[in-house]
């Protein structure tokens, strides 16, 4: 019951943990395609790696939540898959 009660505590942390992130990641997103079309328009070249920069730092971050979203999504078809064989197991019996 205490290890049902613990995966219970992680799931609920990473969905509230992740929501946030998604939403960042979501913005920065929005924010570099609004770059990228600024970058056009710049004719300075600092400026214009300066913006580089900030999109790939954009995109990499983004990329990471999106990672961690599929972990977190393979970690609870894991979670189901194990709960659904061991309550298949138990009926069998």
């Amino acid at each position: 019951m205490f290890k049902n009660f613990t995966k219970k505590r992680w799931t609920i942390s990473g969905i509230i943990i992740l929501l946030p992130l998604n939403f960042l990641a979501f913005y920065l997103i929005r924010q570099s395609i609004g770059i990228t079309e600024a970058l056009e328009h710049v004719d300075n070249q600092k400026a214009a790696e300066f913006l580089h920069q900030k999109v790939l730092i954009y995109n990499v971050f983004a990329a990471v939540v999106i990672t961690l979203d599929f972990v977190f999504i393979l970690t609870l078809l894991y979670f189901l898959f194990k709960i659904i064989t061991n309550n298949f197991k138990n009926s069998n019996q």
